[in-house]
């Protein structure tokens, strides 16, 4: 099991700018972030897109944990909840609502 260690919030996270692309039964959505916008993700559906905030930030090794709360989005999600985003070989998405995981997206490679 990996150890986290959070990333303060005027620290810089060396994630370097990434794109993944999930599939949903009822279509793709991607999601980007840019190492030069430490507090916020890109997250593309269709012809939107929206921005969701990063509230936390963590590290594992050459590992990064993006964390903080996904914007209701009907085409994704059918309510806000929090968001945490696992960069590395397997990259994934998990979606939480009062404590109990919602559902986790692998991101298509």
């Amino acid at each position: 099991m990996e150890k986290w260690e959070r990333i303060g919030d005027d620290e810089i996270a060396c994630f370097g700018d990434q794109t993944w692309r999930f599939e949903i039964p009822n279509g793709t959505y991607s999601i980007t972030a840019l190492q030069s916008e430490q507090n916020q993700i890109s997250v593309s559906f269709g012809y939107n897109t929206e921005d969701w905030p990063i509230q936390q930030k963590e590290q594992a090794g050459a590992h990064f944990k993006l964390c903080g709360l996904a914007d209701w989005t009907p085409e994704i999600l059918e309510s806000v909840c929090w968001f945490e985003l696992f960069t590395g070989p397997n990259p994934r998405i998990s979606y939480w609502g009062d404590r109990i995981l919602l559902r986790t997206d692998m991101a298509v490679i």
